[in-house]
Parts: C-alpha cells; sequence; structure tokens
C-alpha cells in the first residue's frame, strides 16, 4: 500500500518542473455509490492496470496539547481505491509508522475502514475490525499499526480513513501524490500553519503539484492553560490522473522519483526565546546523549565487554592486528537481524551474550570493542541505496537506516562494517556508497562522502591462444580476475548453487564447437580481495570445406547487446560503481590459415573525460594482439545526458562484434 512515512522528512535538492491543472471537486466523506465500481475512463488506467486509487485526500492541521506539552498536529488521509485484479490485492493492506515513546509516542486513530462489494445488485459494506489493526514493534522508538481490509475481490472498492496525532512538528510527513504501482485520479493535501510554524515546501518528482489555493484564518490554540492566537496559512495542492512510477533499469531506489511535497521547519517563534530548529549539530548530541546509541557505546559505560575484548586480542603485538581480531569477532560470530534503524533495541552487553542483532547493534558493538582496545572508533549513520536519499542539509534521521563504524589508526582511515559476512576488514557493502553520511563523534560530527564513483572496480581478462591440440583448430587458456563486488557475488552464486553449477554456467556461455575443461577458481575461500576464474578451452576445426574462417577475438567477453536499451529516459540513470574492463588477447593465426581481415582499431570517448573505449589490434604474419579497454568513470547520467551514454556504448557493442576473417592458405 501507498505508505506516508509519519516522521519522515525529506529536502529536495532539486527543482521539479511541470504544471497541473486542479482537479474536480470531490467529498471524501461521500457514501460509496454504483458509479465507483466502474472502472474509469482515465489517460492513467488502461487494461494493465490492476487497482486504481479513486482518491486520497490528505490534511495536516495544528492544534494545542491540553496537557501542556506543546503544540501537536493532526494528520488525516482518506483513501479510496478500487481492486480490479486480485494480484493488487496488497494495496488494501495499510502500514502507518509511529515514533516516539511513552506520553510522547504518536497516536493512531482509525477514523473508517470499510469494504464495498456488489451482491445481487446491492451494494454490501463489511467494516474493518478493531482487533484487526495489529501493532509490531520495529524498535524502542518506532511502532507499526497494519492491517488488511476485509473481504477482499476482484471488483471491491475499498474506503479507509485515518488520523495521526504527533508531537514531533519538526518532521511533518512527506505527502506522495504518485503511488508506486497504482495510478491515481485525485490526490489533494492540505495544510493549515500557524504564524509561529515557518515551512519551507520543496517538490520532488518529474511533474509537480501546483498551489490551487492560499488563504488564511485567525485561530486560538490551547498548551495546557496558556492560549496562543495567531494567523494560520492554509495552502492546498492538486494532482489529478497521475500514472503510477514506471521504474526504470539503473535506478537505486525509484521511492526517490515519487511526486511528493516534503517540508522544512524553517523558523519557530513560539515563547519569548523560540524553540531551536534541528540541526546537524544538535541531532548529533541527541544521538551522542542517547543510552541506545552514543552513551552505549563510551569506554566507560561499555566496561562489561572489556574482558571479551581482552581474550580476542591477548595475543596481539600491534593495534592493527588487534582491530582486525576484534572486527573478525563481530563480523563471523554474529546473526546479523534486519532492521532500518539507526538505535539499539538491547544493550550492548545482551547483544554481545546473544550473539545476534541490527546492523546498528553488531557495529556500534564493534565500535565499543575498539574504543574498550583504546583505539579512536566512531559510528557514521547514512542511507543505503535501496533505502532512497536524505537531505545533506538538515538532520532527517528517519531517512538514514544504516550505521557503519570509523576506525583512525596510524594516519589511515578505515571504514568497516560487522555485520555483512562477506566484507572483509576496511571495506564496506555496495549499497553504503550512496552519498552523503555522517560521522557522530564528540568533537568530530563531520560530513563525509560515500560517492559511487569512488568504487574502485576493475576486471581484468587474459586470453592465450595458440595452435591447437589433437583435432583441435585452436586452444587456449583463460585468465579472468573480476572486480571486488563482483567477485563478493560469485562468492554468493556459488555458496547458494555450488562450484560444479556455476562451472556449468559459464561453459554453457560458449558455442557448441568449443571445448571446455580445467576450469577452477583461486581464492573462493578468501574474502580479502578479487578472486581468479581460469580454465582451458579448444576450438574444433571450422572442416575442410570451409575456405573462409571467422573468429570474433572477444568471443565470450563481447558485450552483445546495448545495456542502455531505451531510446530516451524520463528518470536519471545510476550505475552501481564505474566500469573498467580490460581484456587482453595474444593469439596464433590457426595453422593452414592466413590473415584475411582484420577489426581497425580505434578509440571513443565518452564525454571527454568521463569515459573512453579502446580497441587496439595488431597483426603480424603469424600473430595477432588485441587490447580492449572500456571505461566509464560516471556512476549517475541525468535523462539530458543519457543519449550520450546510450550511443557510446551502441558502439562498444558494435565494434566487439566485430571479427577477424581467416582465410585459407592455397597449397601449391
Amino acid at each position: 500500500m501507498h505508505l506516508k512515512p509519519f516522521v519522515a522528512f525529506l529536502l529536495c535538492i532539486g527543482a521539479c518542473g511541470g504544471s497541473l491543472a486542479q482537479g474536480k471537486e470531490v467529498a471524501p466523506d461521500a457514501a460509496v455509490s454504483s458509479k465507483d465500481f466502474i472502472v474509469p475512463n482515465s489517460p492513467v488506467v488502461d487494461s494493465n492496470t490492476t487497482a486504481v486509487i479513486l482518491h486520497d485526500i490528505g490534511s495536516i492541521r495544528f492544534v494545542g496539547d491540553r496537557n501542556g506539552r506543546g503544540i501537536t498536529y493532526e494528520y488525516i488521509e482518506k483513501v479510496r481505491l478500487k481492486l480490479i485484479k486480485r494480484s493488487a490485492f496488497d494495496a488494501a493492506t495499510v502500514s502507518v509508522l509511529l515514533y516516539g515513546d511513552d506520553e510522547y509516542r504518536d497516536k493512531f486513530e482509525l477514523l473508517k475502514a470499510s469494504t464495498y462489494n456488489i451482491e445481487n445488485g446491492k451494494i454490501i459494506e463489511t467494516a474493518l475490525q478493531p482487533a484487526e489493526v495489529f501493532d509490531i514493534k520495529r524498535s524502542k522508538y518506532y511502532v507499526e499499526k497494519k492491517f488488511t481490509m476485509p473481504a477482499l475481490r476482484e471488483g471491491s472498492v475499498v474506503d479507509y480513513s485515518i488520523k495521526v496525532s504527533s508531537h514531533y512538528y519538526f518532521d511533518l510527513p512527506t505527502w506522495q501524490f504518485q503511488y508506486t504501482d497504482y495510478p491515481c485520479l485525485l490526490s489533494r493535501f492540505e495544510l493549515e500553519t500557524p504564524d509561529i510554524l515557518q515551512y519551507l515546501v520543496s517538490h520532488t518528482g518529474i511533474d509537480s503539484a501546483t498551489v490551487v489555493s492560499s488563504d488564511a484564518d485567525y485561530k486560538n490554540m490551547m498548551v495546557g492553560y496558556i492560549s496562543i492566537s495567531s494567523v494560520t496559512q492554509i495552502r492546498q495542492w492538486t494532482m489529478t490522473n497521475i500514472p503510477a512510477l514506471q521504474p526504470e533499469p539503473y535506478m537505486y531506489c525509484k521511492k526517490d522519483y515519487l511526486n511528493a511535497l516534503q517540508f522544512r521547519l524553517a523558523s519557530n517563534t513560539q515563547g519569548a526565546r523560540g524553540i531551536k530548529i534541528p540541526s546537524w549539530s544538535s541531532a548529533s548530541k541527541q544521538l551522542l546523549h542517547s543510552q541506545w546509541f552514543g552513551q552505549a557505546i563510551l569506554a566507560d559505560n561499555a566496561g562489561n565487554l572489556l574482558n571479551t575484548m581482552d581474550n580476542i586480542t591477548a595475543a596481539d603485538n600491534n593495534l592493527l592486528d588487534a582491530a582486525k581480531h576484534l572486527y573478525f569477532y563481530v563480523r563471523d560470530n554474529f546473526t546479523c537481524i534486519e532492521n532500518n534503524y539507526l538505535y539499539l533495541d538491547n544493550d550492548l552487553y545482551t547483544v554481545n551474550k546473544k550473539k545476534k542483532g541490527s546492523v546498528a547493534e553488531l557495529n556500534l558493538l564493534l565500535i565499543a570493542l575498539l574504543r574498550q582496545k583504546g583505539l579512536k572508533a566512531d559510528p557514521v549513520i547514512l542511507s543505503t541505496r535501496e533505502f532512497g536519499m536524505h537531505p545533506v542539509a538538515y538532520p532527517a534521521l528517519d531517512k538514514m537506516n544504516y550505521v557503519i563504524a570509523r576506525l583512525q589508526l596510524f594516519g589511515d582511515t578505515i571504514y568497516l562494517d560487522a555485520s555483512d559476512r562477506q566484507m572483509p576488514f576496511g571495506k564496506l557493502p555496495l549499497q553504503c556508497y550512496n552519498g552523503h553520511a555522517k560521522v557522530i563523534a564528540e568533537n568530530d560530527s563531520s560530513d563525509i562522502r560515500l560517492a559511487p564513483e569512488a568504487v574502485a572496480e576493475r576486471k581484468k581478462t587474459t586470453v592465450f591462444i595458440q595452435q591447437g591440440e589433437g583435432n583441435a583448430l585452436l586452444s587456449g587458456t583463460v585468465e579472468q580476475v573480476p572486480g571486488f563486488y563482483q567477485s563478493v557475488d560469485i562468492r554468493t552464486q556459488i555458496a547458494k548453487e555450488g562450484l560444479s553449477t556455476f562451472l556449468s554456467n559459464v561453459k554453457s556461455g560458449f558455442l557448441s564447437d568449443v571445448r571446455i575443461e580445467n576450469a577452477g577458481i583461486d581464492s573462493l575461500k578468501q574474502d580479502a580481495g578479487p578472486l581468479t576464474l581460469h580454465y582451458d578451452f579448444h576450438f574444433a576445426s571450422p572442416g575442410a570445406d570451409n575456405e573462409i574462417f571467422y573468429f570474433n577475438p572477444l568471443f565470450f567477453e563481447a558485450h552483445k547487446k546495448n545495456l542502455f536499451t531505451a531510446d530516451a529516459r524520463k528518470y536519471p540513470l545510476q550505475l552501481d560503481a564505474p566500469v573498467n574492463e580490460m581484456y587482453v588477447l595474444s593469439m596464433e593465426v590457426p595453422s593452414g590459415y592466413e590473415i584475411e581481415e582484420t577489426p581497425v582499431s580505434a578509440k571513443v570517448l565518452l564525454n571527454e573525460g568521463e569515459g573512453f573505449y579502446e580497441y587496439i589490434l595488431q597483426k603480424e604474419a603469424n600473430n595477432i594482439q588485441l587490447r580492449s579497454h572500456l571505461v566509464i568513470k560516471r556512476t549517475t547520467f541525468s535523462p539530458d545526458e543519457y543519449s550520450t551514454l546510450h550511443n557510446f556504448f551502441g558502439y562498444v557493442v558494435k565494434k566487439q562484434a566485430e571479427q577477424i576473417v581467416f582465410k585459407r592458405k592455397k597449397i601449391k
């Protein structure tokens, strides 16, 4: 189901163009009628549509807290949708995330929730019962309210309304006009803000919503026994006929591109002094002073880990060895539990005892152990690629889901993630390279950038071909060294499918007239670097009747098709890492043949310094040397830049398809 992150804030970096006309008025409280059961005629609805959102109406208004705990806001959302096919029943599952603790926890209220079906020509309502709303504890500070609508059928109409009251007005919910899987006919959002609270409003997405109306009113709020009077600004935004987001290949997180409104608190003049606006400085202090984050890793507070540290590092003669052994202790002996929160759910002593924990718990445990050894280690918080982007300038902690460790030793800075058993000492998972990250330290809460472009991924393939053995025309050897992350993928695949299956798949990539033998992988059990794949091969003779022999010198390594197939693109393209593929061939001219024709050497640039493809072929009477080198230095390309990348890679595919032509020698 389309979710609103109830304590989420995301600052839009870039402005979005486009406009949208105002849709016709909708009464979200009107009773479900027979018209709602008819599949609507809309440019965003077609034969492939499995569900359609008839309307999604939301609002936020600010109210006083009678208990004197400050201003609160009330978020109300009213959704009506039609299910067309069974495959869309997940649209009728609703999840709401509540934040806070004790009396400051967000409060949830189900205003209305019913499913409507037509039976014997009559509309039958089936109401959701309160007992069908479940609480799922996600962490100490997050509880998920979740329910699935009853009596679902193909053709059902679902109608529900929810309300959330929250004290955390620093982080207003992001309003998403667009769904990831279903079109929406009408989405409207209204925001009422008192003049003591000023918010900056940003748009994301390709098509931006336009302000439909703006008005003002004068209202009073009671905070305890204090009356606060202020002018209230009322703003309303509308979008109509919003298509479902159509994901494209090479996107880290499709939700980053949804049409949405995001709100940033710019000023707060409540009271004589006002209240300090959140900043990275204040957020860092909040984390450092939390018993479930910064306080838990202080050397004095984590003294119960001292014996564990001593036992692990007793035989070490230097700090680097000690750091490695502490890292491997956590990485190799603990089970990682899926969790997208920054805080601890359990104290570190319990985590160490149970040998399991979330990413945050395992890496904070590692930091605490390193500090017990007297090493300078600090947490770094970030958002992974699949979780999405977070604002650089504003501390939207709920948009960050991952904790790693920064170790400073002998002038070197080493980043560690002990939650991933595939990662050797000093390496991070690829998903961590998502841009901005934040060090949380007492005297050094600095910004760092884990840029995808910083990933040094290099693949090299070396091929030697000589005169064939036995009935073979040519025989050769291949040695291939994939990049580190490619090696991680191969190790994972082999662990899942087995080595024999993997090698069989390698063999299946060759033509039927090629025989593979002596295949093997070196360094398979080592995780500190790339592995090496090697095998021998034999080409069969083309036959006595064939005067011409065609040979592609890149045979199994040639890109057979353009990776970037579309002619145009709507969203930015994001590669996992820079591309660096080197292929080196040395071959003897097959016995009884001579070179008739060879591809021409060439070099083409991608936007000058952003990449290149080099194809250098040298020939002698009995020998051919080839070097093919593909480099793409950037990882992100805007839609406007996409055609250049598309054409560049198209050239690579075409060049790598060219063949050497051998002609049988005439017997004199």
